[in-house]
């Protein structure tokens, strides 16, 4: 009996010690994943989004504009490594516009045509008023990718459909579609993908009907950023696609 007392101490002293380490690592494994799934709904643009986790489960709450920006968020955060399931409780509520009733719902629509360009008698008139009219395009809403890849996001389509319209009423003008990237990774890996986006652009344009000779895409990587690349905010300015019209064929000094 002596003996069996001290042997039924160690191993209730054992059982406690192991259930305290795998509750420890439990919540560093949920607080590693929610991070994360934080930190990547954030390079989506959806920052709006709470994450909860239970266990390596997934919850997403809050509000997003349409259904494919639902999308976007569950199959962002799914792909993590780690990730068992994701529960969706994401609500789609479109923004209000002045000409709603409170409570109304938005009927989801292609962003608004750019408005007609004025009539010049010169066609250096007409070219200015199209750059005038890219420039205001470009300030707008990104035009976004899944995260780490050149596939467009759905939320992207409303856009390059204006920005198609947009080409069409600039007659033959050639257009430089440019990536960037942010600083995260490979110098080499930002070159290729930052080309791999700007031709996605390229080839979307071209399926809304504008002519690919007209369309010249390139990439900079993470040479040229407009903002601090050590904040997210940051890097999520640098991460983006610039339009530069040229008026005539002949090749600029831009490098590939």
């Amino acid at each position: 009996m002596s003996r069996v007392l001290p042997i039924l101490i160690e191993l209730l002293l054992l059982a406690a010690l192991s259930w305290f380490c795998i509750r420890v690592e439990s919540a560093d494994i949920e607080a590693d994943l929610a991070h994360r799934s934080q930190a990547v709904l954030g390079y989506a643009g959806l920052e709006q989004v709470k994450v909860e986790t239970d266990g390596q489960t997934i919850i997403l709450r809050g509000n997003v504009e349409s259904e494919p920006q639902r999308a976007l968020a569950v199959d962002s955060v799914a792909t993590l490594w780690g990730v068992t399931a994701v529960s969706d409780q994401l609500v789609v509520r479109p923004p209000e516009t002045p000409d709603q009733m409170p409570g109304e719902k938005a009927e989801m629509a292609d962003p608004p045509p750019a408005p007609p360009l004025p009539t010049k008698d010169r066609a250096t008139d007409a070219s200015d008023a199209c750059s005038a009219e890219l420039e205001k395009f470009t300030d707008g809403p990104k035009i976004g990718f899944t995260l780490g890849s050149d596939e467009l996001s759905p939320a992207s389509r409303p856009l390059l459909k204006r920005l198609a319209a947009l080409l069409e009423r600039c007659g033959d003008s050639r257009l430089d579609i440019i990536g960037h990237t942010d600083s995260i990774g490979d110098a080499a890996d930002n070159l290729a993908l930052s080309k791999a986006r700007a031709e996605a652009v390229a080839q979307a344009l071209a399926s809304l009907g504008i002519d690919p000779a007209r369309l010249h895409a390139r990439g900079k990587g993470e040479r040229e950023p407009i903002a601090d690349n050590t904040t997210e905010a940051g890097r999520e300015q640098n991460r983006r696609i610039e339009f530069r019209l040229r008026h005539d064929s002949t090749a600029d000094n831009l490098s590939r």
